[in-house]
């Protein structure tokens, strides 16, 4: 005979609960050891107290859930009578057509602070055959909610599926963490609603490969929605799913995303507190018609480090409820893992055999190797700027929270993103008017984005240790402290930035190193200490915004200040450096030699005209200096002028018979006009001469190879 559910009269009863023997379908009870139960709160507490199970608060499908302000998309119809019933026991309020309008349905009653269930009629979950439900989809409240759903539900307007595509608006609450999803942001998969963040498809994935069936010809257990058994191919007839009553709730612990507005912030202000000292110096200094003490600037980018340094320490500590020590720690300071410091070591072999290398083959070529003038200080910088703040600042800080609730690449890319941006003061006339042009800077900008990602994933893997990565930056910027700029002779058939090469190769390899030394880390978002699973708290967003009424106008001064110094720190500084010149040459007058560097210091500046008058002034001084007229050829050299080069270079050997590097750039000059038997004599000066300097002559033997080897070729 047909017996009703108690809860749902249009349902069989099949299954009797053992406390107060009521008849019930399967989506209004629970399966225990060996016996059924209600869902009814008298029943609950008997059976809690025969098991001894402490009281625990009934799960909630909306957790985290904001109410939308678009809900016409809603159908809400055939509003079913339900019998009285307890307050806390569960009542279906309405049928709906589909996942999305239930969803949305959810949402807005999580809105007014009412939980519900939404479950599919037939099985009782969210789970599709195919592209279409089985039956219709149910929303369930507690029954003291019913009446107050009703006249919400009321409320709501009819669906406008076209038009919810088209404007993009609320399609329902994602089953996992809650965000309202329109259509083109939601899963495409079968099965319950989701967005498309990693957490969110994890636990999806994680769901749907518990739900097995049984292939009714060999037995094997068959994942849904797969339709055809694996083992012997037959096709499953039907789908039957075994699930507990309340599969509807959070799977994945609520970490709160850190805001990447309220990052971007905080990001402004410490680059602001990092460079505007030392924009201010130097700009006071250019407004003066003055270049600055470049010993002066470092030291001011160096003391404004420590502020910055505090500043990330005293937000760390403030966001997660720490000690000094514990935010210490958190940044990444933690007793050193030998494994990440293998895994750095590991690749920075590759990146110094490629410096190594790149540096003696500029050496064959005639490029003067040796270290910078101001290397020490420059030494502490790298130590300082680039290993200690710019790694607790990018790791540490903005990686290591940013990384919350977002996938490893997004946390990644946004952080060195950042952190490459910060490098355009290279393209900054900060110490005078000298500075990197567009293509170099934006070749260095692709390679601290590169070594951001390298960076973030070794920090991660290495268990957010500091140490590993600080290792490899530093190794990696050591190789500035070298000067490869040449002395008076240098043209290179390689790449201006040949030495690079190690550091591709070692990015390449980094991934199957890391993955080879360290162990999967663990996840972020969760307590470090031991079996500990609580989600790690955080205050960030609150106290950003709390602080943006302080925050907001230091960015916005700040970046008045940037925008001045922008505009006119260019031509400002080009004034200062002609000023120093002048005043050097002012009680100077008769030094040639200062003519010839302000030519030089001229043709850097991409400054031909007024270099070529420079070096005239010089030669009226002094008409037998040839490091003058060697100057001069190598301009018009740049201009493609040889016919005129090889006279300057003529003038210069006249001058200087004994600087082998004239008669290296005479025979480079001749060859580039197709005089090769010339250019073999100008290279066999150099040899003739034995010069200190070991690689001209083995640059000018190679030339004179290439030379011979080539006129045997043509005849």
């Amino acid at each position: 005979p047909h017996i009703a559910c108690a809860n749902h009269p249009d349902s069989e009863g099949f299954f009797q609960c053992r406390y107060c023997g009521g008849d019930f379908c399967g989506r209004c009870v629970h399966k225990e050891e060996g016996f059924y139960r209600c869902n009814r709160s008298p029943c609950v507490k008997v059976f809690r107290a025969h098991q001894k199970i402490p009281r625990k608060s009934v799960p909630t499908a909306a957790v985290g859930i904001h109410s939308s302000p678009h809900f016409e998309s809603l159908v809400a119809k055939n509003y079913p009578s339900f019998p009285k019933k307890e307050s806390d026991s569960p009542v279906t309020v309405a049928r709906f057509a589909s996942v999305a309008e239930a969803n949305l349905a959810k949402s807005k009653l999580a809105g007014y602070g009412i939980g519900s269930f939404v479950a599919d009629e037939a099985v009782g979950s969210l789970y599709s055959k195919g592209n279409t439900f089985l039956e219709g989809i149910r929303l369930q409240v507690r029954t003291s909610d019913a009446e107050k759903v009703l006249k919400i539900l009321d409320s709501l307007g009819p669906a406008h599926p076209k038009r919810q595509r088209k404007t993009g608006e609320p399609a329902g609450a994602c089953r996992y963490c809650g965000k309202i999803l329109n259509l083109k942001e939601a899963g495409r998969e079968p099965g319950p609603l989701h967005c498309r963040k990693a957490g969110c498809r994890k636990a999806y994935r994680a769901e749907m490969k518990r739900l097995t069936r049984a292939c009714p010809f060999c037995g094997t257990k068959v994942p849904y929605p797969q339709v055809f058994c694996g083992k012997c191919g037959a096709k499953i007839p039907e789908i039957q799913l075994e699930l507990k009553q309340g599969t509807a709730r959070v799977l994945v612990a609520p970490v709160e995303k850190w805001d990447f507005g309220s990052a971007f912030l905080l990001w402004l202000a410490l680059v602001s507190v990092e460079n505007i000292p030392g924009l201010i110096f130097s700009g006071s200094h250019f407004l003066r018609g003055l270049l600055p003490d470049t010993n002066w600037l470092e030291w001011i980018f160096l003391l404004s480090l420590a502020p910055c340094l505090l500043l990330a320490v005293d937000w760390t500590r403030r966001f997660q409820f720490l000690s000094w020590l514990g935010a210490l720690r958190h940044l990444g300071y933690k007793a050193p893992n030998p494994r990440q410091l293998l895994a750095a070591i590991l690749i920075l072999v590759p990146i110094l055999a490629g410096d190594f290398l790149g540096f003696q083959a500029y050496q064959q070529e005639g490029v003067l190797i040796q270290l910078k003038t101001r290397w020490v200080l420059q030494l502490w910088h790298i130590l300082l700027g680039a290993g200690l703040f710019e790694e607790t600042i990018y790791r540490g800080f903005l990686f290591r929270f940013l990384r919350r609730g977002r996938s490893f690449f997004s946390a990644a890319a946004l952080t060195s993103l950042l952190w490459a941006i910060t490098h355009l003061y290279h393209a900054m006339p900060i110490g005078g008017p000298w500075h990197d042009d567009a293509p170099k800077t934006l070749v260095l900008l692709f390679q601290v984005f590169v070594d951001g990602m390298v960076g973030a994933f070794v920090f991660e893997r290495g268990g957010y240790n500091i140490w590993g990565w600080m290792l490899a930056h530093i190794g990696i910027d050591i190789s500035s402290l070298l000067n490869v700029s040449g002395g008076d002779f240098y043209v290179s058939s390689l790449p201006e930035n040949w030495f690079d090469l190690g550091r591709w190769i070692s990015v390449g390899l980094t991934v199957p190193i890391v993955l080879w030394v360290l162990p999967r880390p663990v996840k972020d978002g969760v307590s470090e200490e031991k079996g500990g699973k609580k989600p790690i708290p955080f205050l960030g967003n609150a106290l950003v915004l709390r602080w943006k009424s302080i925050l907001l106008p230091f960015v916005l001064a700040s970046g008045f200040i940037l925008s001045l110094f922008l505009i006119s720190a260019q031509r400002l500084s080009e004034r200062a450096d002609e000023n120093d010149w002048k005043k050097l040459m002012d009680s100077h007058s008769r030094y040639a030699g200062g003519y010839r560097k302000w030519a030089h210091d001229l043709w850097e500046l991409d400054k031909d005209g007024a270099a070529v008058e420079k070096c005239r002034q010089a030669l009226a001084v002094d008409p037998k200096n040839g490091k003058t007229w060697l100057l001069w050829g190598r301009i018009l050299w740049d201009q493609k002028n040889y016919g005129d080069a090889v006279e300057k270079f003529r003038k210069a050997a006249e001058y200087s018979p004994k600087n082998a590097a004239v008669y290296l750039w005479w025979g480079y000059a001749l060859e580039h006009e197709g005089k090769k038997e010339e250019a073999i004599q100008k290279y066999r000066m150099v040899l003739a001469l034995h010069p200190d300097e070991t690689a001209f002559m083995e640059y000018a033997g190679q030339k004179i190879d290439e030379l011979k080897n080539a006129k045997l070729e043509h005849g």
